[in-house]
């Protein structure tokens, strides 16, 4: 098997405010540009000894900033809005979506925290973007997320034929 390379444009986040986990399912924010993954280790003193140093183990700390361009209109914008200034707990997944397993999965990984930063910029001569920094309560756990319909939409419309659109197809 060939290794071949990731792509960006396949990697792509899906939030929900923890507290809507019963009610409601994760949406994507609209016109995601970039986004990245930023761990470091706190701490973990460095212990001399006649053989050399030995690095103690730290804390990892981990942040996800991310880019969008503002949808007129994106709930999933205003809710990140409501929750930074909130400061409410939400649910982070990455999803690669090129990579659909037998039992219909995407491979995926899941954080929980808050943001600690957002940005809304409106330049004269570009779009209006939202960027942002989502920071990782404990640890990311990786596993495998099932979308929905409409999430997968939301993701890439599908091919269509054709045809004449029925009634429920827009």
């Amino acid at each position: 098997m060939a290794i071949v390379a990731k792509q960006g444009k396949n990697q792509v986040l899906l939030w929900r405010l923890l507290e809507e986990a019963s009610t409601k399912v994760a949406a994507k924010l609209a016109f995601q540009e970039e986004h990245s993954k930023e761990g470091s280790v706190e701490g973990g003193d460095t212990k001399v000894t006649k053989d050399g140093p030995i690095a103690g183990e730290g804390t990892i700390t981990e942040e996800v900033p991310f880019t969008s361009t503002m949808g007129k209109g994106d709930p999933t914008a205003e809710m990140l809005e409501e929750a930074f200034y909130s400061q409410k707990l939400l649910e982070l997944w990455e999803v690669d979506v090129t990579e659909k397993d037998a039992e219909g999965k995407y491979p995926a990984e899941y954080r929980q925290g808050r943001l600690n930063s957002l940005t809304i910029s409106a330049s004269v001569e570009d779009t209006v973007m939202l960027e942002g920094t989502f920071i990782t309560n404990g640890t990311r756990q990786k596993g495998g997320v099932t979308l929905s319909l409409d999430q997968e939409e939301a993701i890439q419309y599908a091919f269509r034929d054709t045809d004449k659109l029925g009634g429920t197809e827009a």
